[in-house]
């Protein structure tokens, strides 16, 4: 089987699929106090049933499942029984909480945090009752997890007279909740629109991001692949301008580039924010015995690391939008199924300004054939690379080396003969693209 550089991204895209990063928050709170109300309004549907009795309605754990619009994340909002529930004591409730998450966690699945909703209506709060919450919130996320908790008020629209909602957010903020706001809990007004819960929700989203963001000091690993003359050295050159030693940067018709290489950059608006980036030899070398030969540069890279079970963070594919043609590859199908994997980007290249109607009309064309693939322009520059960079690294595909190099030696005729299942899967859906034999052009 000829290796492509389509075929190749098309690998990469079902191998990172399999790492979508699920972002799990749970809603709790008293039985009545809203909870499977705000996950509707929430969602602008119907997600979960709401009671209208005295009795409660949610008697088990419900994860439901929701896409992040231009995002490779998923959200899974738990919703929980409520405590003081009309069968269920409070402490039956919190191990069936830990239960259900030791059962379901996975390693893409990232516990965010805690949205603990309250009646705002309420007239009385006891300090057992406050006491009590706090005892719960500490169990199920830590003594030092309070960061991640949004107290949210509810059924504020039923209030009838005027200053009585605001004078309950008073007392809590200053006294009843005063503790968990110390240790970092925030407190949001949850009324009754999709804008309102989103704006909870964020807290969370936004809290968790800043967290994992912190593995910028850990030099995440960012492969970058692509065709000869695609710009991988010089997007490198403008993500470390400080590096000592530079990539060389080719101006002639060969490639210059026969090796896999390693370059720590740092973040200039970052101080002490590192990612390591890696060079790869470009496909359809004019120097090349062939793309086979240089994925088995790449295949004797990740044998060689130290770490095999390091974490690669994502992969950067590099585009050429000034080129007209790309490389033949087999009549398929349909490319629109493929979907959108984390720490996967596809960026055009070399973009210039007397072909920008041309060179958009082909980006146009690209979108629609990789409608669910994650694509953006790098635009020569020091604030483009890094805005590339941090885009994987807030999506990370959590892929490791040792899986990478398992996937690549399954379509690698060195270490097979026959096509991975995962390789004519992909071929299959690839392929509206490229159903042309040697040189019909893409676009167009």
């Amino acid at each position: 089987m000829q290796i492509t550089p389509i075929l190749l991204f098309c690998e990469i895209c079902s191998l990172f699929s399999n790492y979508y990063p699920f972002i799990i928050f749970r809603v709790m709170g008293p039985t009545g106090v809203g909870k499977s109300t705000f996950i509707n309004t929430l969602l602008g549907r119907s997600a979960v049933a709401v009671g209208h009795s005295m009795h409660s309605c949610t008697a088990k754990i419900e994860p439901i499942v929701e896409n992040l619009t231009g995002t490779a994340r998923r959200l899974v909002i738990v919703d929980t029984p409520g405590f003081d529930d009309t069968y269920v004591d409070d402490s039956e409730i919190s191990k069936r909480i830990s239960s259900w998450m030791e059962s379901s966690y996975t390693p893409s699945m990232k516990v965010a945090g805690i949205i603990y909703l309250h009646e705002i209506t309420q007239p009385r709060m006891s300090e057992n009752t406050c006491s009590n919450i706090v005892d719960v919130l500490k169990k199920l996320c830590g003594p030092d997890g309070l960061d991640s908790v949004v107290l949210g008020t509810t059924k504020w629209e039923t209030l009838g007279a005027l200053g009585v909602g605001e004078k309950h957010e008073k007392e809590l903020k200053e006294l009843y909740w005063k503790g968990m706001m110390d240790a970092g809990a925030d407190i949001k007004q949850a009324r009754n629109n999709k804008q309102s819960a989103w704006n909870i929700v964020n807290v969370i989203i936004d809290g968790y991001t800043r967290k994992n963001a912190t593995a910028f000091r850990e030099a995440p690993m960012i492969m970058l692949l692509g065709e000869t003359g695609a710009g991988k050295s010089t997007f490198i050159e403008k993500a470390g301008p400080r590096l000592r030693q530079k990539p060389i940067i080719g101006h002639s018709l060969a490639s210059c580039t026969n090796r896999v290489s390693e370059f720590k950059v740092q973040d200039p608006n970052k101080p002490g924010c590192y990612v390591t980036l890696i060079d790869t030899p470009g496909f359809n070398d004019s120097d090349s015995q062939g793309d086979d030969e240089q994925l088995k540069m790449i295949i004797g890279w990740l044998k060689k690391k130290s770490q095999p079970d390091a974490k690669l963070t994502g992969i950067i594919y590099l585009h050429d939008i000034s080129q007209p043609r790309v490389t033949k590859s087999p009549t398929v199908m349909n490319a629109s199924k493929i979907s959108r994997p984390p720490g996967v980007l596809f960026a055009t290249t070399k973009w210039s300004n007397d072909q920008r109607r041309l060179e958009e009309s082909r980006e146009r064309e690209l979108e629609t054939t990789f409608p669910n693939v994650t694509m953006d322009r790098f635009e020569n520059t020091v604030d483009s690379a890094w805005k590339l960079i941090g885009a994987i690294v807030s999506s990370p595909g959590d892929v490791t080396l040792r899986e990478l190099q398992t996937q690549l030696e399954s379509i690698c005729p060195q270490f097979t003969r026959e096509e991975s299942k995962t390789a004519r899967f992909f071929y299959l859906l690839i392929g509206r693209w490229m159903r042309v034999s040697f040189s019909k052009p893409i676009y167009g």
